[in-house]
């Protein structure tokens, strides 16, 4: 069931819920991304940020709830409404682990995603692909194997594959956690490259971090979660201020000292 023009988002979802056993990971879970918008989520470890990533991207299966891209029902009571890999172009998760494929140079990395998604010829799979590292500053890395790259590096070319498929939406799971300040720096950077490129105007991002400093920069939105809700929402760079909940005061008393470089 499509909804009507007027409450068209880029992404939305309600009360999205899943289950292991006996334990409620999300409990009712709405969220809602606008055109152009950027939404991070917050909260401890353990609340269901990533969970409820990978459910919106249909790579976990939800129990109960319904999605929507583009107003275009993706998920109804919690099962697809059509085959995932038919989203996979249009909600793109990356990880923090990068899920490269080890066994091939960077820029095979980029270019099979261009031809085996997109149908793209060879040759032209590998100027755009070489436009994008460009953009993104791993133009050297192409030749080299994920192995042999610093953690920023293969961040960004795992940012590059992603952006390549040209997504509605980019779900970004703490892909800066795993990194030290330097690596974090560049891939704030290729973000920053990312939305600057945006020629569409359009790209939603989602975005779970620990990092309080990297979403007041990059966020519109921060949603801050508790025990697999939403808790509270509220302007990104005015949230350490403004947040009400207990919860959140206390995570923002805890990590908020946190920055882009420590």
């Amino acid at each position: 069931m499509a909804k009507t023009q007027s409450m068209i988002s880029r992404l939305e979802c309600t009360e999205l819920r899943k289950s292991y056993g006996a334990v409620e990971v999300l409990a009712g879970v709405g969220l809602t991304v606008g055109h152009g918008e950027t939404v991070a989520i917050m909260g401890r470890s353990g609340c269901g940020k990533s969970t409820l990533l990978r459910c919106l991207a249909l790579l976990e299966d939800a129990n109960k709830g319904d999605a929507y891209l583009e107003g275009q029902q993706y998920l109804a009571g919690g099962k697809p409404v059509f085959a995932p890999w038919q989203l996979r172009s249009q909600v793109t998760l990356i990880f923090q682990e990068f899920n490269l494929f080890p066994h091939m140079t960077g820029l095979r990395n980029l270019t099979i995603a261009l031809e085996e998604v997109r149908g793209m010829p060879a040759a032209d799979a590998k100027e755009v692909a070489v436009a994008m590292a460009r953009r993104l500053g791993i133009e050297q890395q192409l030749q080299q194997y994920p192995e042999t790259l610093s953690g920023g590096e293969a961040q960004r070319l795992a940012l590059a594959r992603a952006m390549l498929l040209q997504p509605s939406v980019l779900l970004c799971d703490e892909i800066t956690s795993a990194l030290d300040p330097e690596s974090i720096a560049s891939v704030v950077e290729a973000i920053r490259h990312i939305r600057a490129a945006d020629e569409r105007g359009g790209l939603g991002i989602v975005l779970v971090t620990h990092l309080l400093h990297f979403a007041a920069e990059f966020a519109d939105r921060i949603a801050f979660m508790h025990n697999g809700v939403i808790l509270e929402e509220g302007p990104a760079r005015k949230f350490a201020e403004s947040c009400q909940s207990p919860e959140a005061r206390d995570f923002v008393a805890r990590f908020g000292q946190r920055t882009l470089q420590s």
